[in-house]
């Protein structure tokens, strides 16, 4: 019926509808230009992910070589440590055999501390690089599953607690949440002040959104401005909603990075397991989906997914 209007209005020349068919059209063409910027921005910030990626590679394979240095040396911390209680087992049945005879020394005395001292050492230093050793596998675990710039767990490592998180809901019978999150105009801070001051914004915004979730949720960065919020434990669709609120307050107050005052708002989408989907991709799908429905209503506000998003 409301086209049918505007076909009526354009056929008899109504000045005033015609005037706002032409500021519906310019309202449509800023969007698209708003919607190419925001792909060219996506572009960039990919090419910046894969360039830190590459490093986090390098710095895993420095990691790796130095693992195997440390395994190395362990082993042969415990052939020495072998070969020295083998040593001290004979030289003590020695003492043993001459005791007998004629009793031990001072000097073979002194011999049995030393070689004890001697073991004592060796079993430190070996447990030593065992620690080290643990502690460069433990880093490169890490740096495979968590974001260089924010240590965020990563799309990866989010995927895999969303599909566990899934699974879980399934056989309890109860809803989780996923909140796709975009900051609001994030591109405009990135080309005025720098990346440098853009990395330091995205640093303080995942800070933010850790702090304001629950210990059980997950906060992920998927690359560029965009982040991923988890909630495996709600009750009703309305917690979501506490959480997207609590989120957006959080961001309110002015980040201050490196002389500047910033101010950032985001636009969020809210899926809901299993009404918007039973899957992972779907409920990520979905929730994206929605995130671009808040960006269209005005920007620093959140939308729940509904089926007619897809029309």
């Amino acid at each position: 019926m409301a086209s049918k209007d505007n076909h009526d209005a354009s056929a008899t020349g109504d000045p005033g509808q015609l005037g706002q068919l032409k500021d519906r059209l310019a309202g449509i063409r800023e969007k698209e230009i708003e919607r190419r910027e925001s792909a060219v921005v996506d572009d960039e910030a990919a090419v910046l992910c894969r360039e830190k990626a590459a490093a986090a590679r390098e710095d895993a394979a420095d990691l790796r070589e130095d693992a195997a240095h440390l395994r190395e040396g362990a082993a042969q911390v415990r052939e020495g440590e072998a070969q020295e209680r083998e040593g001290a087992a004979t030289s003590r049945e020695r003492d043993i055999r001459a005791a007998e005879a004629q009793g031990a020394s001072d000097d073979h005395i002194l011999k049995l501390q030393q070689a004890n001292a001697h073991l004592v050492t060796a079993s430190i230093e070996a447990h030593e690089l065992a620690e080290q050793v643990q502690a460069a596998k433990d880093n490169l675990e890490h740096l495979v599953h968590h974001d260089v710039l924010t240590d965020l767990p990563n799309r990866a490592l989010l995927q895999d607690r969303l599909g566990q998180a899934i699974e879980l809901a399934r056989r309890q019978g109860r809803r989780l949440a996923v909140m796709f999150m975009d900051l609001d105009q994030f591109k405009h801070i990135n080309d005025s002040l720098g990346h440098a001051v853009g990395d330091q914004l995205l640093q303080s915004v995942a800070q933010r959104l850790v702090g304001g979730v629950r210990h059980s949720d997950t906060v992920s960065r998927q690359g560029g401005d965009e982040f991923v919020l988890l909630l495996p434990y709600i009750e009703h669709p309305a917690d979501a909603m506490l959480s997207a609120q609590k989120v957006l307050s959080a961001l309110t107050p002015p980040h201050h990075i490196d002389g500047h005052e910033l101010h950032i708002g985001a636009s969020i989408g809210i899926s809901i397991y299993p009404d918007d989907g039973q899957n992972a991709e779907t409920l990520l799908k979905n929730a994206d989906i929605a995130m671009y429905h808040a960006k269209e209503g005005g920007r620093n506000n959140y939308k729940f997914f509904e089926q007619n998003m897809n029309a």
